[in-house]
């Protein structure tokens, strides 16, 4: 039983040693330990009946020593004055009796070779001006220990070099990582300022520097004209001033290239040499610097861009009209003018701004007018065409419409909402009604038409009233009447096509006579402004004038025309080829029968009835182009221009389309 007993304590004894941890004190866990001074650590956990074992310094660049008085074991250490982890590890030998091998994490508290970071440093400042700043330095302890304090004690701020009347003060708040200074600048110099940040053992960091330039802000030039024109020598003021608002003590230098001035504190005054572009800088004066030049070109122009001839668009056979250059102040140089061709006219060339022109006889097309201004910047020139004589003789020649001529007007399907077109051929003539007739197919909506050209009118044959009735008199120069049957009111109704102008055009290089027109077309009571170009037809809605049904049809709509050929001619009035197609929205349509548009047509607003919130909308012209997008503003959208548009609207996430129409 006595050996029983011995046995277990001895067990017991074992199992203490075996289990036992060696420690030190003080923890450097919890607090970092300073360079350059002796740091002791007291060994605890060691048993008595232990030996054989070291303590070493594993790592780290410090002195080491260890004793051991009365059973008692220390290490001490006095490290380098750096930032570092000192590593001692207790090694137990080959004495079962030590405790296991055991490694001590030591943290150096030292900034000696770090650099604080300065914040909010502006490197340059405007001369001429005083400002405060605030600069803040941070700089954080690499190793310490979990009761240490994360920032640095304190940092030591100076003007090292410049700055002669500048001020700065500190502040070095606790427990603040960033500790801040205000710094006042004078007017004129720069400066570098430093900082320097000591730790809590009283180490000092290196030295980090924020340098401040000064500059003299670079000047605008305001209040130049966008040119001159040529032989113009009429001085205009130009100024030079500062973005930076405050600044003081600056002057300026003005350089005028070829052209003279004088200056008057930051304005100038600068005359044209009446030939050479002006070539002005400007560069700003402070603090004994200067900025860099602030320069503007200013080009001649030869005469003003908005110049313009005026004269009569349309001179009849043997008629006598004026014509002029409408250029003010006359230029200095020679204008002379000449119309082509010169068999238009009796006397087709001549000098001056003015020329007074007669009709050649017989000669029926059009013609161009071309005023020519020589002066010693250079040689401009400005036209116009007109009408002389009949244009359709010029238009048509002896026969414009044949089998095979085909006009493509662009088409809009608003339930796709697609852009598509749609071909009109003559295919045959016919004795259609006691006339001989041109029958024209639609390729892909609508029957066949029957048209009849007659005195410079075209007819069409409609079907309702059982005649021909007159679409385009391309003559008229003031008004026609036309009868038609309206299919959207189920009887017969009349308009009148009033010609407000006649002008040739030029489009896409050609000149077309065109008939500035309105009427009352489809449902409005109101006339319609609409275009139709001489023998050829209406610019909008297909060959017949959209009158009655076919301007209120909002499933298929025939638009603009975009070309008119035969076997001779080809024109293309558009941006586009004839047969291009697109998609305008990729958005579902749909039809929302409780809603109400009006009043369409308008000449201002429209209100939408049947919506209980303001909803997006987007407007588009006839042509497709986005005329105007955003959100209805008290259920009503405002309309600028008159017109034909499609709206959509945007209603619980799906599209409602509408067409409107905005008179004057």
């Amino acid at each position: 039983m006595k050996n029983l007993a011995i046995s277990f304590i001895l067990v017991l004894l074992l199992s203490t040693n075996t289990f036992s941890q060696v420690s030190i004190s003080p923890n450097p866990q919890l607090k970092a330990i300073c360079p350059e001074v002796n740091n002791t650590f007291t060994v605890s956990g060691i048993p008595a009946d232990c030996s054989g074992f070291t303590i070493e310094l594993q790592s780290g660049e410090s002195t080491f020593s260890t004793e051991t008085i009365n059973g008692q074991t220390t290490f001490t250490v006095n490290p380098v004055n750096k930032s570092q982890n000192l590593v001692v590890t207790f090694n137990k030998g080959a004495d079962a009796d030590c405790p296991s091998n055991k490694t001590f994490t030591i943290p150096v508290m030292s900034v000696k070779d770090k650099v604080p970071t300065i914040y909010g440093c502006p490197f340059s400042l405007p001369a001429g001006i005083q400002r405060t700043f605030i600069l803040d330095a941070e700089l954080l302890y690499q190793h310490r220990g979990t009761n240490d304090p994360t920032e640095v004690a304190s940092y030591t701020w100076s003007i090292s070099s410049g700055g002669t009347d500048w001020f700065f003060s500190t502040i070095n708040a606790p427990d603040v990582l960033r500790k801040t200074a205000t710094f006042g600048t004078d007017l004129c110099s720069g400066a570098t300022i430093t900082v320097r940040a000591t730790d809590h053992c009283g180490n000092q960091s290196e030295i980090a520097t924020c340098s401040i330039s000064r500059y003299v802000e670079t000047p605008s030039i305001s209040s130049a004209p966008p040119y001159v024109i040529c032989c113009n020598q009429t001085p205009f003021p130009l100024l030079a001033s500062q973005s930076t608002p405050g600044l003081s003590g600056y002057t300026y230098s003005w350089n005028y290239g070829t052209w003279t001035g004088f200056s008057a504190g930051n304005g100038a005054f600068v005359t044209p040499d009446g030939i050479n572009p002006g070539n002005i800088s400007v560069t700003a004066n402070a603090c004994g610097e200067s900025s860099n030049p602030a320069k503007i070109d200013i080009p001649i122009k030869v005469i003003e861009p908005t110049t313009i001839v005026i004269g009569s668009p349309i001179l009849g056979e043997g008629q006598t009209g004026a014509y002029k250059l409408n250029i003010l102040p006359e230029q200095c140089g020679n204008i002379s003018w000449n119309v082509t061709p010169s068999e238009a006219v009796v006397t087709s060339a001549g000098p001056g701004s003015e020329a007074i022109i007669t009709a050649t006889s017989g000669y029926n097309c059009t013609a161009t007018i071309t005023f020519e201004v020589s002066t010693p910047c250079g040689t401009e020139s400005r036209s116009l065409n007109f009408l002389v004589g009949d244009s359709l003789v010029c238009d048509q020649g002896t026969n414009i419409f044949t089998i095979g001529t085909k006009w493509t007007y662009e088409t809009r399907n608003a339930s796709a909402l697609s852009v598509g077109f749609d071909e009109f051929t003559i295919v045959d003539t016919t004795m259609w009604q006691g006339e001989k007739a041109f029958v024209i197919e639609p390729s892909v909506v609508d029957e066949r038409d029957y048209m009849l050209v007659k005195d410079k009118k075209i007819y069409f044959w409609d079907k309702n009233i059982n005649e021909y009735q007159l679409n385009y008199d391309f003559q008229n120069d003031s008004s026609y009447y036309i009868v038609y049957y309206n299919q959207s009111s189920n009887q017969i109704d009349s308009t009148i096509v009033v010609v407000d102008s006649i002008n040739v055009d030029n489009i896409n290089g050609v000149n077309h006579t065109i008939q500035y027109c309105k009427s009352k077309l489809g449902i409005s009571e109101i006339p319609i402004p609409f275009k139709v170009i001489n023998s050829i037809g209406g610019s909008y809605g297909g060959i017949r004038l959209p009158v009655g049904f076919r301007i209120e049809n909002f499933n298929y709509e025939v638009e603009r025309i975009r070309c008119f050929e035969n076997d001779t001619i080809f024109y293309n009035f558009t941006e586009v080829d004839c047969d291009s197609t697109w998609i305008v929205l990729s958005t579902q349509e749909f039809d929302n029968k409780s809603l109400e548009i009006y009043p369409n047509p308008t000449n201002e607003l429209v209100f939408i009835k049947g919506i209980d919130k303001e909803v997006e909308f987007e407007l588009y012209g006839i042509s497709g182009e986005l005329i105007k997008k955003g959100s209805t503003t008290g259920k009503a959208i405002m309309i600028d221009k008159s017109g034909v548009y499609l709206l959509q609207l945007r209603i619980e996430g799906k599209w409602i389309n509408r067409k409107i129409v905005k008179i004057e």
